[in-house]
C-alpha cells in the first residue's frame, strides 16, 4: 500500500461527486479537487488559510506556490477563485451559500475542537441538501507513509460521529486504499 494508490483511488471518487453549483473546497492545499470534479458549469471557492499566493498552490510541486494561473483556470465550464479564510471562521459567506462542500485531508491537521468548529461553519454555509465529503487518514492504519504533522487521526466511528453531531446524514462510508484512509460524504438535513 502506498500514498500513491491512495491518491489514485481518492481522485476517482472525486469524480463519482453529485453536482453542485457552488462548491466550497475548504482547507484546499493544492485545489486538486477540482482536476477530478467531472461537472460543467460548477463554481468552485478554494478557501485556505495560506499567504495569498499559495491558496491552490500546483499539486506537482510546492516549489511551484504562487503560480495562480493553474487554480484560476476554466475547465469544461469549472470556475475557481481562491480565497484566504480560515475554515474555522466562514462567516464572510453567507448561509445556505454552497451546495457542495469539500474537506480533503484537513480534518488531520486540527485539534478535535477546532475540527467541531470547521464543521459547524460548513454546516452554516452549506445549504439544506447540499453534500459535505470529507477524507482522512484512518489512526488504526499501520502504514504512515506521510509526514506526521498530524493533529488527531479518526477511527471510523469517531469520524461519523463528528460530523453527525453537526446536522448531516451518512450518504457514502467507506476506506480507500485498503482503510489506509476515510472517505465519507454526508448530506445537510
Amino acid at each position: 500500500m502506498s500514498n500513491k494508490r491512495f491518491y489514485s483511488e481518492r481522485n476517482a471518487l472525486y469524480a463519482t461527486l453529485p453536482y453542485a453549483r457552488l462548491i466550497l473546497n475548504a482547507g484546499c492545499g493544492s485545489g486538486a479537487f477540482m482536476r477530478y470534479y467531472p461537472h460543467d458549469n460548477s463554481f468552485v471557492i478554494n478557501v485556505d488559510n495560506a499567504s495569498d499566493d499559495s491558496v491552490g498552490w500546483p499539486a506537482w510541486g510546492i516549489e511551484n506556490r504562487g503560480w495562480s494561473g493553474w487554480c484560476e483556470y476554466s475547465k469544461d465550464n469549472l470556475t475557481v477563485k481562491n480565497v484566504v479564510a480560515d475554515v474555522r471562521n466562514l462567516s464572510n459567506f453567507p448561509n445556505k451559500f454552497f451546495d457542495g462542500a469539500v474537506l480533503g485531508q484537513v480534518i488531520e491537521h486540527m485539534t478535535v475542537d477546532d475540527a467541531h468548529l470547521a464543521i459547524e461553519e460548513v454546516a452554516c454555509v452549506l445549504d439544506t441538501g447540499g453534500w459535505l465529503q470529507i477524507d482522512t487518514p484512518n489512526v488504526d492504519h499501520p502504514i504512515k507513509d506521510y509526514k506526521t504533522d498530524h493533529t488527531k487521526e479518526y477511527t471510523a466511528e469517531e469520524l461519523k460521529q463528528l460530523v453527525d453531531a453537526h446536522g448531516f446524514e451518512l450518504v457514502d462510508f467507506r476506506g480507500i486504499a485498503d482503510d489506509y484512509c476515510w472517505w465519507a460524504v454526508w448530506r445537510k438535513l
